[in-house]
């Protein structure tokens, strides 16, 4: 195995060891890709949790390179653990994706949602980020050197890993070559639960991951984190409650 810039690790797995590490990336590649077919879908808040599960389970393969686990769902020490292995692979993260995935987790149940629970999922941006993320992982693995889903989908240029993927250069959608790209916005507004869907093909009115939505204006409007759409044949899904 090889670092993110290609230095062969210390130490040659093998056995429980490389099965271990294996076995995390698998499981990790097989939540990646699933969550890649529900973002493309527009199924973001079901999306971004498959994405929580599935770097997750890649830190974890990062992690047992080193012989260390860390149990539990996707946390700071999973991604903190990557200075241990790399500090170039730790730079190469966006500790605010990681972040806002760790975050997304909590969409399982919105009836468990904390008050001021907030947070925006924008498709293609999220999207590539995750692109990103996987691809920085997968690349500590020369290629050719064990069986893996993630090289064999690249070769052949399956739609579930290429569309929509500007890390490898794939085919955009016919909305994204329109640059729209879905919104999920949700808020718990004490007893409310306020979510919002729509269609933006504007640039980001409050920037990164992290960034507030649904912007209480008075008792009864909020601001989104992206315009609405303008194009009349692109409506808003609106508020629901």
């Amino acid at each position: 195995m090889q670092d993110a810039r290609g230095r062969k690790l210390k130490k040659l797995l093998k056995g429980n060891e490389a099965k271990k590490v294996i076995d995390f990336y698998s499981s990790g590649f097989s939540d990646y890709l699933a969550a890649r077919v529900l973002i493309n879908a527009a199924l973001l808040p079901q999306g971004a949790v498959l994405a929580s599960t599935a770097l997750e389970k890649y830190l974890k393969g990062v992690m047992a390179v080193n012989g260390n686990e860390s149990h539990g769902h996707l946390k700071k020490a999973h991604w903190e653990s990557l200075k241990n292995y790399s500090k170039d692979l730790y730079n190469a993260c966006n500790v605010d994706f990681l972040k806002l995935c760790q975050k997304s987790y909590q969409l399982r149940y919105l009836d468990d949602l904390p008050n001021g629970y907030n947070l925006v999922i924008a498709q293609l941006e999220f999207l590539s980020e995750l692109d990103r993320s996987v691809e920085n992982f997968e690349s500590i693995v020369a290629e050719g050197e064990c069986p893996r889903m993630y090289e064999a989908f690249k070769h052949f240029k399956k739609p579930e890993l290429f569309l929509n993927n500007s890390i490898l250069g794939g085919p955009k959608s016919p909305s994204s070559q329109s640059n729209y790209q879905h919104i999920y916005e949700v808020r718990s507004n004490g007893p409310a639960l306020v979510e919002v869907r729509y269609e933006s093909n504007g640039a980001e009115i409050r920037s990164g991951f992290l960034r507030e939505g649904l912007v209480k204006n008075d008792q009864l409007s909020f601001a989104t984190a992206f315009p609405m759409p303008t194009d009349a044949n692109k409506p808003s899904n609106g508020l629901s409650y």
